[in-house]
Protein backbone atom coordinates (compact mmCIF):
# COMPACT_ATOMS: atom_id res chain seq x y z
CA UNK A 1 0.00 0.00 0.00
CA UNK A 2 3.00 2.36 0.73
CA UNK A 3 4.66 1.93 -2.49
CA UNK A 4 0.65 2.74 -4.12
CA UNK A 5 0.68 5.76 -1.95
CA UNK A 6 4.23 7.54 -2.80
CA UNK A 7 3.56 6.38 -6.63
CA UNK A 8 0.19 8.22 -6.83
CA UNK A 9 1.99 11.15 -5.19
CA UNK A 10 4.66 11.49 -7.17
CA UNK A 11 2.34 10.90 -10.76
CA UNK A 12 0.09 13.82 -9.58
CA UNK A 13 3.48 16.06 -8.89
CA UNK A 14 5.47 15.29 -11.98
CA UNK A 15 2.19 15.01 -14.34
CA UNK A 16 0.70 18.81 -13.34
CA UNK A 17 5.36 20.35 -12.82
CA UNK A 18 5.86 19.33 -16.70
CA UNK A 19 4.98 22.10 -18.13
CA UNK A 20 5.88 24.52 -15.48
CA UNK A 21 9.20 26.62 -16.05
CA UNK A 22 10.68 26.51 -12.45
CA UNK A 23 14.29 27.26 -13.28
CA UNK A 24 13.60 29.72 -15.66
CA UNK A 25 13.13 33.58 -15.58
CA UNK A 26 9.31 33.59 -15.92
CA UNK A 27 9.72 31.36 -12.47
CA UNK A 28 12.43 34.10 -10.81
CA UNK A 29 10.00 36.99 -11.68
CA UNK A 30 7.46 35.75 -9.48
CA UNK A 31 6.98 37.57 -6.51
CA UNK A 32 8.42 35.66 -3.46
CA UNK A 33 6.02 34.01 -1.20
CA UNK A 34 3.90 33.39 -4.65
CA UNK A 35 5.74 30.95 -6.04
CA UNK A 36 3.77 28.40 -4.29
CA UNK A 37 6.79 26.12 -2.68
CA UNK A 38 6.55 26.05 0.93
CA UNK A 39 8.76 24.30 3.77
CA UNK A 40 7.07 23.67 6.76
CA UNK A 41 7.87 22.36 10.63
CA UNK A 42 5.57 21.92 13.66
CA UNK A 43 5.50 20.53 17.09
CA UNK A 44 2.61 18.96 19.12
CA UNK A 45 1.81 17.47 22.11
CA UNK A 46 -1.66 15.97 23.18
CA UNK A 47 -1.86 14.55 26.35
CA UNK A 48 -4.84 12.55 28.29
CA UNK A 49 -5.09 13.39 32.02
CA UNK A 50 -5.89 9.60 32.60
CA UNK A 51 -3.36 7.40 32.49
CA UNK A 52 -5.01 4.28 31.99
CA UNK A 53 -6.12 5.23 28.33
CA UNK A 54 -3.22 6.55 27.45
CA UNK A 55 -1.80 2.55 27.47
CA UNK A 56 -4.77 1.82 24.68
CA UNK A 57 -2.07 1.81 21.51
CA UNK A 58 -5.16 2.28 19.27
CA UNK A 59 -6.06 5.59 20.51
CA UNK A 60 -2.48 6.89 18.92
CA UNK A 61 -3.52 5.56 15.85
CA UNK A 62 -6.96 7.40 15.99
CA UNK A 63 -5.00 10.74 17.33
CA UNK A 64 -2.36 10.74 14.89
CA UNK A 65 -4.99 10.27 11.48
CA UNK A 66 -6.80 13.45 13.40
CA UNK A 67 -3.35 15.41 13.56
CA UNK A 68 -2.53 14.79 9.90
CA UNK A 69 -5.91 16.02 9.17
CA UNK A 70 -5.92 18.81 11.19
CA UNK A 71 -2.51 19.74 9.78
CA UNK A 72 -3.93 19.72 6.15
CA UNK A 73 -7.01 21.11 7.30
CA UNK A 74 -5.46 24.49 8.53
CA UNK A 75 -2.80 24.26 5.28
CA UNK A 76 -5.69 25.19 2.95
CA UNK A 77 -7.75 27.39 5.45
CA UNK A 78 -4.52 29.59 5.36
CA UNK A 79 -4.12 28.63 1.68
CA UNK A 80 -3.30 31.92 -0.72
CA UNK A 81 -5.36 30.80 -3.70
CA UNK A 82 -3.46 33.32 -6.12
CA UNK A 83 -0.60 30.69 -6.19
CA UNK A 84 -1.70 28.21 -9.19
CA UNK A 85 0.02 25.26 -8.14
CA UNK A 86 1.36 24.23 -4.34
CA UNK A 87 3.89 22.32 -2.89
CA UNK A 88 4.97 21.59 0.49
CA UNK A 89 7.86 19.61 2.46
CA UNK A 90 6.86 19.43 5.89
CA UNK A 91 8.31 18.12 9.29
CA UNK A 92 6.34 17.40 12.33
CA UNK A 93 7.38 16.02 16.08
CA UNK A 94 4.51 14.89 17.75
CA UNK A 95 4.28 13.82 21.08
CA UNK A 96 1.35 11.57 21.78
CA UNK A 97 0.73 10.65 25.33
CA UNK A 98 3.23 7.78 25.87
CA UNK A 99 5.12 8.24 22.24
CA UNK A 100 7.17 10.17 20.55
CA UNK A 101 6.90 10.36 16.74
CA UNK A 102 8.96 11.79 13.78
CA UNK A 103 6.77 12.85 10.94
CA UNK A 104 7.60 13.89 7.29
CA UNK A 105 5.00 15.31 4.94
CA UNK A 106 4.63 16.14 1.78
CA UNK A 107 1.90 17.49 -0.28
CA UNK A 108 0.57 18.93 -3.54
CA UNK A 109 -2.12 21.08 -4.68
CA UNK A 110 -3.38 22.91 -7.89
CA UNK A 111 -6.65 25.39 -8.62
CA UNK A 112 -8.91 23.91 -10.54
CA UNK A 113 -11.09 27.26 -10.53
CA UNK A 114 -10.11 30.40 -8.86
CA UNK A 115 -11.22 29.53 -5.28
CA UNK A 116 -11.04 25.89 -5.50
CA UNK A 117 -7.80 23.65 -5.31
CA UNK A 118 -7.38 19.95 -5.21
CA UNK A 119 -4.63 17.77 -4.25
CA UNK A 120 -2.83 14.84 -2.53
CA UNK A 121 -0.70 14.69 0.96
CA UNK A 122 1.09 12.03 1.79
CA UNK A 123 2.48 11.22 5.69
CA UNK A 124 5.03 9.07 6.83
CA UNK A 125 5.94 8.88 10.56
CA UNK A 126 8.70 7.31 12.74
CA UNK A 127 6.58 5.07 15.55
CA UNK A 128 7.86 4.06 18.95
CA UNK A 129 5.15 3.32 21.45
CA UNK A 130 4.13 0.18 23.77
CA UNK A 131 1.90 -2.43 23.34
CA UNK A 132 0.22 -3.79 26.79
CA UNK A 133 3.87 -2.19 28.47
CA UNK A 134 6.19 -4.19 25.69
CA UNK A 135 7.71 -0.92 23.77
CA UNK A 136 7.32 -1.18 20.00
CA UNK A 137 8.66 -0.10 17.14
CA UNK A 138 6.89 0.42 13.55
CA UNK A 139 6.20 3.02 10.82
CA UNK A 140 2.81 4.51 9.86
CA UNK A 141 1.72 5.71 6.41
CA UNK A 142 -0.81 8.24 5.45
CA UNK A 143 -2.30 9.60 2.40
CA UNK A 144 -5.00 11.94 1.51
CA UNK A 145 -7.08 13.06 -1.22
CA UNK A 146 -8.29 16.78 -0.82
CA UNK A 147 -10.31 19.15 -1.83
CA UNK A 148 -10.90 22.82 -0.54
CA UNK A 149 -13.26 25.77 -1.72
CA UNK A 150 -13.42 28.99 -0.51
CA UNK A 151 -16.70 31.25 -1.84
CA UNK A 152 -16.16 35.43 -1.45
CA UNK A 153 -19.76 34.98 0.81
CA UNK A 154 -17.00 33.90 3.45
CA UNK A 155 -18.24 30.64 3.01
CA UNK A 156 -14.93 27.28 2.72
CA UNK A 157 -15.53 23.86 2.39
CA UNK A 158 -13.18 21.35 3.41
CA UNK A 159 -12.73 17.80 2.66
CA UNK A 160 -10.66 14.85 2.52
CA UNK A 161 -10.66 10.87 1.23
CA UNK A 162 -7.59 9.33 3.21
CA UNK A 163 -6.27 6.01 3.84
CA UNK A 164 -2.81 4.55 5.28
CA UNK A 165 -1.25 1.46 7.04
CA UNK A 166 0.98 1.16 10.14
CA UNK A 167 3.50 -1.81 11.49
CA UNK A 168 5.10 -2.16 14.39
CA UNK A 169 6.82 -4.90 16.29
CA UNK A 170 9.68 -6.41 18.59
CA UNK A 171 10.80 -10.16 18.68
CA UNK A 172 7.73 -10.84 20.66
CA UNK A 173 4.46 -9.11 19.53
CA UNK A 174 3.31 -7.39 16.11
CA UNK A 175 0.79 -4.92 15.69
CA UNK A 176 -0.35 -3.80 11.68
CA UNK A 177 -3.32 -1.58 11.04
CA UNK A 178 -4.55 -0.78 7.95
CA UNK A 179 -7.70 2.29 7.84
CA UNK A 180 -9.56 4.54 5.66
CA UNK A 181 -12.23 7.50 6.13
CA UNK A 182 -13.28 10.57 5.00
CA UNK A 183 -13.31 14.06 6.89
CA UNK A 184 -15.50 17.21 5.69
CA UNK A 185 -15.91 20.19 7.51
CA UNK A 186 -18.17 23.60 6.28
CA UNK A 187 -17.50 26.81 8.05
CA UNK A 188 -19.70 29.91 7.00
CA UNK A 189 -19.21 33.67 8.40
CA UNK A 190 -22.21 34.75 10.55
CA UNK A 191 -23.80 38.38 9.63
CA UNK A 192 -22.59 40.60 12.92
CA UNK A 193 -22.01 44.03 14.41
CA UNK A 194 -19.21 42.91 16.32
CA UNK A 195 -16.09 45.50 15.07
CA UNK A 196 -13.08 43.31 16.38
CA UNK A 197 -13.92 39.58 15.41
CA UNK A 198 -15.75 37.95 12.35
CA UNK A 199 -17.66 34.73 13.82
CA UNK A 200 -17.94 31.93 11.47
CA UNK A 201 -20.59 28.68 12.29
CA UNK A 202 -18.55 25.41 11.26
CA UNK A 203 -19.81 21.76 11.34
CA UNK A 204 -17.54 18.55 11.23
CA UNK A 205 -17.85 15.26 10.04
CA UNK A 206 -15.33 12.21 10.21
CA UNK A 207 -16.15 8.49 9.74
CA UNK A 208 -13.04 5.68 9.50
CA UNK A 209 -12.44 2.17 9.68
CA UNK A 210 -9.39 0.74 11.40
CA UNK A 211 -8.85 -3.02 10.98
CA UNK A 212 -6.13 -4.29 13.61
CA UNK A 213 -3.84 -7.21 13.30
CA UNK A 214 -1.88 -8.20 16.70
CA UNK A 215 0.32 -11.17 16.59
CA UNK A 216 1.62 -12.28 19.62
CA UNK A 217 3.14 -15.69 18.58
CA UNK A 218 0.55 -17.28 21.24
CA UNK A 219 -2.77 -15.52 20.05
CA UNK A 220 -3.63 -13.87 16.49
CA UNK A 221 -6.32 -11.45 16.83
CA UNK A 222 -8.12 -9.22 13.41
CA UNK A 223 -10.91 -6.33 14.47
CA UNK A 224 -12.66 -3.93 12.80
CA UNK A 225 -12.95 -0.56 14.61
CA UNK A 226 -14.86 2.33 13.37
CA UNK A 227 -15.74 5.50 14.30
CA UNK A 228 -18.72 8.18 12.87
CA UNK A 229 -17.86 11.29 14.48
CA UNK A 230 -19.68 14.70 14.50
CA UNK A 231 -18.72 17.89 15.71
CA UNK A 232 -20.52 21.98 15.30
CA UNK A 233 -19.27 24.70 16.76
CA UNK A 234 -18.58 28.87 16.76
CA UNK A 235 -15.03 30.70 15.76
CA UNK A 236 -14.25 34.12 15.98
CA UNK A 237 -11.80 35.64 13.87
CA UNK A 238 -9.96 38.69 13.71
CA UNK A 239 -6.31 40.22 11.80
CA UNK A 240 -4.38 43.06 13.28
CA UNK A 241 -1.69 44.88 10.97
CA UNK A 242 1.56 45.77 13.38
CA UNK A 243 3.07 47.44 10.17
CA UNK A 244 2.18 47.46 6.47
CA UNK A 245 3.85 43.82 5.95
CA UNK A 246 3.07 42.31 9.29
CA UNK A 247 -0.16 40.94 10.02
CA UNK A 248 -1.26 39.27 13.60
CA UNK A 249 -3.86 36.97 13.56
CA UNK A 250 -5.89 35.19 16.01
CA UNK A 251 -8.27 32.24 15.91
CA UNK A 252 -10.77 31.46 19.28
CA UNK A 253 -12.96 28.34 18.80
CA UNK A 254 -15.40 26.34 20.93
CA UNK A 255 -17.63 23.39 19.88
CA UNK A 256 -19.01 20.01 20.81
CA UNK A 257 -18.58 16.61 19.21
CA UNK A 258 -20.63 12.98 19.61
CA UNK A 259 -19.06 10.10 18.70
CA UNK A 260 -21.93 7.74 17.09
CA UNK A 261 -19.79 4.53 17.43
CA UNK A 262 -18.85 4.04 20.64
CA UNK A 263 -18.94 0.01 21.22
CA UNK A 264 -17.25 -0.38 17.81
CA UNK A 265 -14.10 2.12 18.48
CA UNK A 266 -12.08 0.06 20.19
CA UNK A 267 -12.91 -3.92 18.93
CA UNK A 268 -9.28 -4.67 18.98
CA UNK A 269 -9.33 -4.26 22.88
CA UNK A 270 -12.94 -5.30 23.89
CA UNK A 271 -13.70 -2.02 25.01
CA UNK A 272 -16.96 -0.96 24.80
CA UNK A 273 -16.87 2.33 26.22
CA UNK A 274 -15.37 5.86 24.90
CA UNK A 275 -14.65 8.54 27.71
CA UNK A 276 -15.32 11.14 24.81
CA UNK A 277 -18.40 10.38 23.33
CA UNK A 278 -19.45 13.84 23.92
CA UNK A 279 -16.97 16.33 24.76
CA UNK A 280 -16.77 20.09 24.48
CA UNK A 281 -13.51 21.51 23.00
CA UNK A 282 -12.24 25.15 23.26
CA UNK A 283 -8.88 27.21 21.71
CA UNK A 284 -7.27 29.61 20.54
CA UNK A 285 -4.73 29.74 18.14
CA UNK A 286 -2.35 33.18 17.31
CA UNK A 287 -0.67 33.19 13.90
CA UNK A 288 2.30 36.28 12.52
CA UNK A 289 3.14 36.25 9.06
CA UNK A 290 5.40 38.73 7.32
CA UNK A 291 3.99 39.10 3.84
CA UNK A 292 3.75 36.33 1.96
CA UNK A 293 6.97 34.74 3.20
CA UNK A 294 6.99 33.76 6.74
CA UNK A 295 4.52 32.67 9.34
CA UNK A 296 5.13 31.73 12.70
CA UNK A 297 2.07 30.42 14.41
CA UNK A 298 1.30 28.62 17.88
CA UNK A 299 -2.12 27.35 19.52
CA UNK A 300 -3.71 25.84 22.85
CA UNK A 301 -7.19 23.41 22.72
CA UNK A 302 -8.17 21.66 25.94
CA UNK A 303 -10.97 18.87 24.94
CA UNK A 304 -13.03 18.26 27.99
CA UNK A 305 -15.06 14.80 28.04
CA UNK A 306 -19.18 15.21 29.58
CA UNK A 307 -19.09 12.01 30.42
CA UNK A 308 -16.31 11.13 32.66
CA UNK A 309 -12.84 13.07 34.24
CA UNK A 310 -10.71 12.56 31.91
CA UNK A 311 -9.62 15.57 29.35
CA UNK A 312 -6.88 16.38 26.52
CA UNK A 313 -4.26 18.73 26.24
CA UNK A 314 -3.26 19.52 22.96
CA UNK A 315 -0.30 22.57 22.19
CA UNK A 316 1.32 23.32 19.26
CA UNK A 317 4.33 25.39 17.67
CA UNK A 318 5.14 26.11 14.18
CA UNK A 319 6.57 28.12 11.34
CA UNK A 320 6.47 28.03 7.70
CA UNK A 321 8.69 29.60 4.84
CA UNK A 322 6.95 30.39 1.63
CA UNK A 323 9.46 30.80 -1.56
Amino acid sequence: MKKLMVLAFLTAVTTTYSDIPLYTTEMTDIEPGLKGIEIEANYLTRQLSDKEQRGIELLEKYTLIETNNSFLNRELEKDNIDRENLFKVGYNRIEINKSDIDSFNLLFGTTIYDDERLGISFNYSKLKDKYQGVKLDGNFYQANFFYNQKDQDGSEVFTTLYLGASDEDNSDVSFKTKFIGFYGKYAKELNSDLNYFTPRLYFEGDMKRIQGKIDTGIEKKKENNDSINAGLGVEAVTEVFLADEVKVDVKAKTGYNHEFMEKRKYKTYDIKKDDFKDNMKAGIEVSVKYKEVLEVYGGYEVRKSLSASNYENVGTVGFKIMF
